[in-house]
């Protein structure tokens, strides 16, 4: 049946009304979970508080010939990388990887990282000179050398030195000193705030608080959780409970008082990847490392942080949830 003029105009009225009425219904929605209250600034950590580059297959040839003694080929410097994306791929290794995760077991996920290790040597062909040792020897060895050679050669710099791992504080925004990231927490400290960490650190929980604890950071968390300690990854609302569960305990054991979802702040670098935290009840702001921000950005400077929880009336319209 074909419209009318005025029907057609009476159909565009209604929609744009429609439109309107959900669009200040969601404002109306979003306004109201504006935090009354804020005890605990919970924050993403790899791009957001500290960055780590390197490429892992070239790092692991670095460890096995530097620290392991392994020979290896320099034609082998570019395949082992090939060699590593190709096995993710073959054998679904992230889906893999979420079922360990979901066990929140840390020898699990050791053996993980060695069966692929094994799976890699065996790739690219690699022969040990010692019959001795089996691949999976080696693997096993490779895997505890390369954490522990992260470990040695933490960094706070901005550089990036070839196939090394470094470990830097972001602000790419500001370009500020490193050092200034721990002002921005004593900041937060000093104004009353439990700091809480949320991450999907690759390696484990106890490979993150070690990375935190080398780099002078551990000790202004209150809690930390990754994917392991919770069992599932970002943007999953579970590893924001978690949080949450793990701060409202230490809450209540040593000071005596209760905390709501909704008097956490969690800052993150995604929107996307912080809806579980929405979903979680909590309120989050997005800390952009690139330096480039839309509507849905709002914090150039982790140093104002805190006072910009002082006054919760003027929080940005843009990070409404």
């Amino acid at each position: 049946m074909k419209l009318t003029n005025k029907q057609l105009k009476v159909t565009t009225l209604i929609g744009i009304a429609c439109t309107a009425s959900a669009s200040f219904a969601t404002f109306l929605d979003n306004a109201a979970q504006v935090p009354k209250e804020v005890k605990v600034i919970s924050l993403d950590l790899k791009k957001t508080l500290v960055k780590e580059k390197f490429d892992e297959a070239s790092l692991m040839v670095k460890v096995m010939r530097e620290v392991l003694g392994h020979k290896v080929v320099e034609d082998m410097q570019h395949f082992p990388k090939k060699a590593y994306d190709r096995i993710w791929d073959e054998h679904d290794r992230q889906a893999e990887f979420k079922r360990v995760l979901a066990t929140k077991s840390e020898e699990k996920l050791s053996g993980f990282y060695v069966d692929f290790l094994h799976d890699w040597l065996r790739q690219i062909d690699y022969a040990p000179k010692d019959e001795k040792q089996t691949p999976k020897m080696i693997a096993e060895d490779l895997w505890k050398a390369f954490k522990q050679y992260r470990y040695d050669h933490i960094e706070e710099t901005y550089g990036y030195y070839g196939d090394t791992p470094v470990f830097r504080f972001v602000d790419y925004v500001n370009q500020n000193l490193p050092s200034d990231i721990k002002p921005a927490l004593d900041m937060m400290l000093k104004k009353g705030y439990l700091i809480a960490g949320v991450d999907n650190w690759d390696y484990g929980q106890a490979d993150c608080e070690e990375i935190l604890k080398r780099l002078g950071l551990k000790d202004y968390f209150t809690h930390i959780s990754t994917s392991l300690s919770s069992g599932v990854q970002k943007p999953e609302i579970g590893i924001f409970e978690h949080s949450f569960k793990g701060i409202q305990q230490i809450c209540f054991k040593d000071n005596h008082y209760r905390i709501t979802p909704n008097m956490v702040v969690h800052v993150g670098n995604e929107y996307d990847k912080d809806k579980g935290a929405r979903g979680a009840g909590q309120y989050t702001l997005v800390y952009n490392s690139a330096g480039t921000f839309t509507k849905r950005e709002a914090i150039k400077d982790l140093k104002t942080l805190a006072d910009m929880l002082q006054d919760l009336g003027n929080l940005p319209v843009s990070s409404y949830n």
